[in-house]
């Protein structure tokens, strides 16, 4: 995640912002990795499901746009996402989180 990002969300209340309506429309540009998410201590368990699962929606969106040449990386992607998703759901039963709306690439 780059250095500033973390900065903002690890010292304020992560509801306000710029830099969290980044991490909500664009995870892979706000954070380097799913597990930076689960680490972030700032976000709710609510709002770290819901960048996880836009960020899961972003990753389909690419692969079933045929970009070929990241399939592999994607597939990684998503079981990263996937396992960061599971540890967040096992930690306190399943809750349904909806992304948002998905960007046009």
């Amino acid at each position: 995640m780059p250095a500033e990002i973390y900065t903002y969300l690890e010292s304020t209340k992560p509801t306000q912002g710029a830099e969290y309506q980044l991490a909500l429309n664009d995870p892979a540009l706000a954070f380097d990795r799913p597990d930076d998410i689960i680490s972030c201590k700032n976000l709710s368990r609510a709002q770290k499901l819901q960048i996880l699962t836009q960020w899961e929606c972003d990753v389909a969106i690419l692969d079933s746009q045929g970009k070929t040449r990241r399939a592999v990386g994607n597939t990684r992607l998503r079981t990263r996402i996937h396992n960061a998703l599971s540890s967040i759901q096992c930690s306190r039963g399943r809750e349904t989180i909806s992304p948002i709306t998905s960007k046009a690439f």
